[in-house]
């Protein structure tokens, strides 16, 4: 079983209005893309920041490692090693300021929890040690850049045993110094997710003395405050990967009950103050500790492990822009379902390149609710749902490197 006490980490999620209201879960066709997998070994509690159109993944299981991977050519690439560690950063927190990429704090080797920072100069493949976090070591912390000032908090400290933090500070990249702001209004929180939308940071999700956070909690700059900002929608999960796009926040996948891996993500609208489930991440049957960052008009998440002692490199792109019916790199259409809604059966035709395709169906919750494999040689399947319970479902195609993920409706 793999720990989650002290080796679990997160990046995450939140919202904007003071009253939520959880929709009914609305699914979306998304479609989802699988690319090279990480060159280096596969790992967990990676951390992970953007540069131009880079992706950084630095650390994690057994390693210190940093690669690169450009969106622009699709290629991975070897950089610097991250300093002052001698074969594992585990958990730390990472963070952008401009063209400067930062990783600091963590576990090391020898489980022993860390408090420097170090930051990445793309142009140079090289880092400088910068100011030392000025509260204790820690690992399992959270950053969130709110308007070019970093707040650093929360996590556990210590070698091994877990000692919840519950402070805060605020970063000057430009000055190099550190400042005490106001505690996370939980007891002692580590291992949260958090993200920015606005002029608010916000976490949520994650671990507050041993139990799974189902609130988030949005944090004022100009009033150094925190306030309690509604639920995110069940289950809670540790372990989760959020991120943001055009105003809205993405969360998903981790694990709830410290038993289940999820494969489901939602979307949270700041405008409306719902949250709607988006889509399912094809690959694994779930994960947790993975590694998300967006670039441009995707999302590139991948890697994590899970419950055991299993690590993935694998690396996919979701496309924010294509619907059920996309163009992909040959020019085909993706993959369409009729009748949508359907009444016990529905005819997946499939365009030319997607043919032998396996099908997957998951409910609005992630769980499976079947499988079937289209012969080679024929361009449809007959999807048999009659044995399914009216509701919004998705339906996954996998051919060789290409996934995608079709909504249908069963009345």
């Amino acid at each position: 079983m793999r720990t989650l006490y002290p080796l679990l980490s997160v990046l995450t999620l939140v919202l904007l209005q003071p009253t939520l209201h959880l929709l009914q879960p609305a699914l979306h066709a998304q479609v989802w893309t699988q690319l090279d997998s990480l060159p280096g070994r596969a790992r967990t509690g990676a951390a992970t920041f953007v540069i131009g159109d880079t992706v950084y993944i630095v650390g994690g299981t057994h390693s210190i490692d940093c690669y690169g991977y450009c969106v622009t050519t699709h290629r991975w690439s070897r950089k610097k090693d991250v300093p002052n560690v001698v074969t594992e950063r585990l958990d730390a927190t990472a963070f952008t300021v401009g063209d400067v990429g930062y990783v600091g704090l963590g576990l090391d080797q020898d489980s022993v929890t860390l408090r420097d920072l170090w930051a990445y100069d793309a142009a140079k493949d090289s880092w400088s040690q910068r100011a030392d976090l000025p509260g204790p070591t820690r690992s399992g912390a959270f950053a969130m850049n709110i308007n070019g000032t970093v707040y650093v908090g929360g996590g556990f400290t210590g070698r091994l045993l877990v000692s919840e933090m519950r402070d805060m500070y605020a970063y000057d990249p430009v000055q190099d110094v550190w400042t005490r702001k106001a505690n996370i209004i939980v007891g002692g929180a580590f291992y949260v997710g958090a993200f920015v939308l606005g002029n608010y940071g916000y976490i949520a999700t994650g671990l507050v003395r041993g139990t799974e956070i189902h609130n988030v909690y949005r944090y004022d700059p100009d009033s150094n405050a925190w306030s309690d900002r509604g639920p995110f929608p069940e289950p809670a999960r540790a372990g989760c990967v959020a991120f943001t796009y055009a105003g809205k926040a993405y969360v998903g996948l981790g694990e709830a009950d410290f038993s289940e891996l999820r494969t489901d993500i939602y979307r949270f609208d700041p405008d409306l103050g719902t949250w709607a489930f988006y889509t399912v991440m094809p690959g694994t049957p779930g994960r947790l500790l993975a590694s998300a960052a967006v670039v441009g008009n995707s999302a590139y998440v991948g890697l994590g492990g899970d419950l055991d002692t299993a690590d993935y490199g694998d690396w996919w792109q979701l496309d924010f822009l294509a619907s059920g019916v996309a163009a992909h790199d040959n020019g085909a259409t993706a993959p369409a379902i009729a009748p949508n809604p359907s009444h016990g059966h529905a005819l997946l035709t499939l365009p030319s390149g997607w043919e032998g395709a396996s099908v997957r169906i998951f409910d609005c919750l992630g769980q499976s609710a079947g499988a079937s494999a289209v012969p080679d040689g024929t361009a449809t399947a007959r999807l048999n749902v009659g044995g399914l319970a009216p509701g919004p479902y998705i339906v996954e195609i996998r051919s060789g490197v290409r996934r995608t993920t079709l909504r249908l409706i069963v009345q």
